[in-house]
């Protein structure tokens, strides 16, 4: 999912139209994006060449971007920056940028380290929330038992709200607490900070120089982009001070970074950021025996490990189920015919009256098109999900006297936390907008009326796996759409 779609021209001929981008940039397009910006003259990794010429975001603040001059790889940071932000991060952002009037990509960019310190209200009525969030904020984000249980909430409710100073925004009202905009960012190098990546690589451009920072894996050309924007003069003979913060640490703690070359390493993290959580576990005892030194033997047995894996895989093995739930609503007419009517609104637990009358309709809706991979079909990327995801199809599901949508996914293979947030992606999309839309519109006749059924709704909507929704005790639910 995008944080945000900016359309980007150039600064010195507008005439030359321009090119919509959506950001954070998965490394498997950059260089489609590179391309897409030549004609244009832009994409320049050294000035701020790019015109901003319309920004869509729920970061609605960023319209302030608009008409303002970026460095793509500078938009792009700043996407995966909030793209690890939760709903109050989010919020703090929004709010802050408001009361200091930020406009720039840079202040935009420091606002993200430390937006978190600034306190948000937009309820005055519960004290208790207002007084929680206010010590958080102070805290960096975190608070003890102790401190939960001795805390008068209330009280720095209070205190916050007749002795702060606060500043009205859009988004609530901002208390400062103190907070200063530091100047992490001046439009060279990039801060440290990993946004997810398996390798945060530290590294010196030159003799001498500060470190800097690659997050690692990325797509080759913007791999010599950052070496180049850093001051590297020979991307083969340059300093590799440590890794940072790598959530793979206890994998490559064998390395050796002196025998390291970066784009090696680049390929390794690469192939680690798609390994399964089960195959992982089996690489870490391979790891621990052999001890590999360098990327290149590291990829080697990681090969060895899947040739191993692939020979002792029985024959007989056939694709895994994956479901995925989603919460139904519908509406009910008591008359076609009556246009003005205003229809019944039905939840989940409403629904399981009429599971005969539904249960077979996602069945009956699905194209001939569909028969062989479900939605599948509609699934247009060149990428692993698209390989290892052989049907998905939308079927329902009753469970605790309440009725589900259910997604059910055949596995050829197990999928990576970054596939399985893929694959989740594309089905609420189509829940929503594709083939969701479609259904809902479809007239399921019962005894009281026409229902419309919806697999998408805007409150309190998820998408979660058995164990996610119901919790780990064993569940016995039967799929309608297979059974009625």
């Amino acid at each position: 999912m995008y944080q945000i779609k900016a359309t980007l021209r150039s600064k010195t001929d507008s005439a030359l139209g321009g090119v919509t981008i959506q950001f954070p940039i998965h490394r498997k397009e950059y260089d489609r994006v590179l391309e897409q910006l030549k004609p244009l003259g832009i994409g320049s990794p050294f000035d701020q060449d790019c015109q901003v010429e319309t920004i869509d975001s729920h970061y609605s603040i960023l319209k302030r971007l608009e008409e303002t001059l970026v460095e793509l790889d500078e938009l792009d940071y700043l996407a995966k920056r909030l793209d690890g932000f939760d709903v109050g991060e989010a919020l703090q952002f929004q709010a802050v940028a408001a009361a200091k009037g930020i406009s720039s990509i840079q202040d935009f960019i420091n606002l993200t380290f430390c937006c978190q310190q600034v306190t948000v209200v937009q309820d005055f009525r519960d004290l208790e929330q207002i007084g929680k969030d206010h010590v958080m904020a102070l805290n960096g984000g975190c608070i003890s038992m102790e401190e939960l249980k001795a805390t008068d909430f209330r009280k720095r409710a209070q205190d916050l709200l007749q002795n702060g100073e606060g500043k009205i925004t859009p988004y609530g009202v901002a208390y400062n607490n103190g907070m200063e905009l530091h100047p992490l960012y001046t439009g060279g190098p990039f801060p440290a900070s990993g946004c997810g990546e398996p390798l945060v690589v530290a590294f010196k451009p030159q003799e001498g120089s500060e470190e800097n920072f690659l997050f690692l894996p990325m797509a080759e050309s913007r791999l010599c982009r950052e070496l180049e924007r850093s001051g590297v003069i020979d991307p083969k003979n340059f300093e590799l001070c440590y890794i940072d913060q790598a959530p793979m640490e206890e994998i490559i703690s064998s390395l050796s970074l002196e025998k390291e070359d970066i784009f090696m390493l680049n390929r390794l993290a690469e192939v680690l950021e798609d390994i399964p959580p089960a195959e992982m576990e089996k690489l870490k005892a391979a790891v621990y025996l052999t001890e590999p030194d360098t990327s290149e033997k590291f990829l080697a047995l990681m090969k060895k490990v899947e040739q191993l894996d692939d020979a002792l895989r029985p024959l007989s093995t056939g694709p895994s189920t994956l479901r995925l739930y989603m919460p139904l609503t519908a509406e009910l007419f008591e008359d076609q015919f009556d246009y003005d009517q205003e229809p019944e609104h039905l939840e989940g637990c409403e629904l399981y009256q009429y599971v005969e009358q539904i249960a077979k309709a996602p069945e009956d809706y699905r194209g001939p098109e569909e028969a062989e991979r479900g939605i599948m079909h509609w699934y247009h990327e060149e990428d692993s999900v698209n390989e290892k995801v052989r049907s998905v199809v939308f079927r329902l599901e009753k469970r605790d006297e309440q009725l589900w949508g259910v997604a059910e996914c055949q596995l050829l293979r197990d999928l990576t936390t970054k596939e399985m947030d893929t694959l989740k992606q594309y089905i609420t999309g189509q829940a929503s907008d594709g083939w969701g839309e479609g259904f809902e519109q479809r007239d399921i006749r019962t005894a009281e009326g026409i229902l419309n059924v919806h697999l998408w709704n805007s409150d309190g909507w998820s998408l979660q796996t058995k164990e996610e929704l119901f919790g780990q005790q064993k569940m016995g639910g039967m799929d309608l759409g297979q059974s009625l």
